[in-house]
């Protein structure tokens, strides 16, 4: 009987060994299949490259950028035709310009005698720094002191301007009288009824 069951006993601890061999070789297959667990995450690293694939997409906002850079060029463009519709530089007339006049119309302002002229260049060239200088006279012939303007502008040819005199109210004013000059020369001065219409009126 001893040796039965010392048999026993030894078939009993050899079976415990074979099941704790076994349980260790399936720790190890777990270990391996977590290895397939890991290599979906590898599988899932070329997933990376479609987020590179977004890079191509930068070429697209580069000719919004370029477009945006186009714009200040298309106003440039717009600047030099509307640079291009503007008249061409005339040059100054050296010498005797030609301008004719209206009738000058004097009125009392206040404590003031005014008197308003409306010019037109009727040179072919610009006149530069146009001047007026008033005189008036009393009923014997005495001249008195009047006013001044200057045109700073180039005065172009067929333009019209406005010149505006004024001199302090003097009750011997009987009369006045003007003298027209330019920077380059004298003006022969013509008086018409009216003026030319201009072109494409």
């Amino acid at each position: 009987m001893n040796r039965l069951e010392t048999f026993m006993l030894s078939a009993i601890i050899g079976s415990g060994l074979l099941v704790i061999g076994c349980g260790g070789s399936g720790d190890s297959g777990t270990a391996s299949t977590a290895q397939p667990a890991a290599a979906p995450a590898e599988a899932a690293a070329p997933a990376t490259p479609p987020a590179a694939a977004t890079e191509p997409a930068a070429p697209a906002t580069e000719p919004a950028a370029t477009a945006g850079a186009g714009e200040p060029e298309k106003a440039a463009e717009g600047a030099q035709a509307a640079t291009g519709e503007r008249p061409r530089f005339v040059p100054p007339v050296r010498g005797t310009a030609n301008i004719e006049i209206l009738a000058p119309k004097t009125t009392i302002e206040g404590n003031e005698v005014v008197t308003r002229l409306k010019i037109r260049n009727a040179s072919l060239g610009a006149i530069a720094m146009l001047r007026v200088d008033e005189t008036w006279y009393d009923k014997a012939g005495n001249a008195m002191p009047g006013d001044s303007e200057r045109h700073r502008q180039l005065f172009m040819p067929g333009e019209i301007i406005d010149i505006e005199l004024r001199v302090p109210r003097n009750s011997k004013f009987n009369s006045n009288n003007f003298q027209f000059s330019h920077a380059n020369g004298k003006i022969d001065v013509k008086t018409v009824k009216s003026f030319p219409t201009p072109q494409g009126e």
